[in-house]
């Protein structure tokens, strides 16, 4: 579903066993791209209790980031 007045880049909301997610076609900022198609993959980032989904053509790999795990640049 696509959230009424919401940005052009929104594509829509999908509810994931409970959790609501944005979905963001990011192909919206790709000036190169000639491609309108949208992508069939969704890539879901998850910060603490919010959730991200971006779609995306393809996907290579899939790993998880622990806040352990991170150190300053």
């Amino acid at each position: 579903i696509r959230p009424p007045g919401s940005p052009q880049h929104i594509h829509g909301i999908y509810d994931l066993r409970g959790s609501i997610i944005t979905l963001v076609n990011l192909k919206m900022y790709n000036t190169q791209s000639e491609s309108t198609e949208l992508g069939k993959k969704v890539i879901v980032l998850k910060n603490e209790d919010q959730h991200v989904g971006l779609i995306v053509d393809s996907v290579e790999s899939i790993f998880s980031v622990f806040a352990e795990d991170k150190f300053p640049c």
